[in-house]
């Protein structure tokens, strides 16, 4: 395998890892925008409970105007205090619904930092071997470079003395002839 192929070979795989942590970071913003969804909602509870609490406030102060007149409104009182037992009830489940949402958003907190772990750790790894493998051919390519300058040298050195020795000969058989 040439360097070329190798280098070829890293950056598929760079690329490939550069693809992954894009889906990754799409799916991240994804269900972030989930998660603002959500807490967009529950502030929405939020208020729509304040607005029940002063509903159940202005009911009690119309309780108390209507006293004088409760042996003919006992049926309306009792409908009433149905009514305001379905609304805690309805409270008592909407704090657990609450409750539940703000596991289940905890819950995803953690799955995407582990997540998010797990993939940095995959990262990291994946970089440090091509670290080592680029220090290691190039480290491979310098010896191979300074071995082929050594041997040009040496070339270069039996070259000169073949011609110093082709010229003695020749001057010698120049002036004998």
């Amino acid at each position: 395998m040439t360097v070329e192929e190798m280098f070829d070979a890293f950056s598929s795989q760079l690329a490939q890892l550069l693809q992954h942590v894009a889906e990754v970071r799409r799916t991240t913003v994804r269900l972030e925008r989930q998660y603002e969804d959500l807490h967009g909602e529950i502030r929405s509870m939020q208020g729509e409970m304040k607005s029940m609490k002063s509903d159940i406030e202005s009911m009690q102060s119309d309780i108390k105007s209507l006293q004088s007149d409760v042996k003919s409104l006992q049926s309306d009182v009792k409908s009433l205090q149905s009514d305001m037992k379905s609304l805690q009830s309805e409270m008592k489940s909407m704090r657990s619904e609450m409750t539940t949402m703000q596991d289940d958003i905890r819950a995803l907190d953690e799955k995407i930092d582990k997540r998010t772990e797990f993939l940095s750790g995959k990262i990291e790894h994946h970089f440090g071997a091509l670290r080592e493998e680029l220090i290691r051919d190039r480290s491979r390519f310098d010896e191979e470079r300074y071995i082929r300058r050594f041997r040009e040298q040496e070339i270069v050195a039996r070259l000169d003395a073949v011609e110093a020795r082709v010229a003695r000969l020749e001057a010698q058989s120049s002036p004998s002839s």
